[in-house]
């Protein structure tokens, strides 16, 4: 079964079988990522191979299975020099993030994790992200818009935005859950 939310890079799909659909989406030129859990890590896979992502203690892993998916290569490679990385390779997020913050994928690593360990809601099987250019979501919408972007996907294009605030408090990059606490401390908003 296929999920699609509005018109957005990204779709989840309901199955039995995981790896097996997601190595046949990832065939289709128009889907540029696929991501599923097996066992206890996140694999990502592109048409290419795929990488594993395993997390312990809020400290992340990224380990190419028979392809470097995200070209996280050069910064695992720096991160573990400058000795960011425990003896397992664990890295933490703060280092993920600053060292990843202008990367194709920026804090792909985390962010793959947490998509499948409480930021989605609903968590499917398969998380597929779409190239640009592309969008999941109801066809009739296109009818009524001409479609120049949209959200929802792993990369840099997808990912990075500017925050404006009167407050003075936004000083420094951000992930998406600072930015609230950061702009209004304190503030609850009301659930009805």
């Amino acid at each position: 079964m296929l999920e699609i939310n509005g018109l957005v890079t990204y779709a989840a799909v309901r199955t039995h079988t995981p790896e097996s659909v997601a190595k046949a989406l990832v065939a289709d030129s128009r889907i540029e990522l696929v991501t599923y859990m097996e066992g206890e890590r996140v694999i990502v896979r592109d048409v290419h191979g795929s990488a594993a992502i395993e997390s312990h203690h809020r400290k992340v892993r990224y380990v190419p299975i028979d392809c470097d998916v995200l070209h996280y290569g050069p910064v695992l490679t720096d991160l573990l020099k400058a000795g960011k990385g425990d003896s397992a390779g664990d890295i933490s997020d703060d280092d993920w993030f600053a060292a990843t913050l202008d990367h194709e994928y920026p804090d792909a690593p985390r962010r793959l994790w947490d998509a499948f360990h409480g930021t989605v809601v609903h968590t499917p099987d398969v998380l597929v992200v779409i190239r640009d250019g592309y969008c999941a979501g109801n066809p009739t919408f296109e009818k009524f818009i001409h479609m120049a972007s949209t959200h929802g996907g792993l990369n840099q294009v997808n990912s990075a935005t500017f925050v404006m605030s009167m407050t003075g408090r936004v000083k420094r990059p951000m992930k998406s859950r600072e930015i609230l606490p950061t702009i209004e401390p304190g503030f609850q908003p009301v659930v009805k």
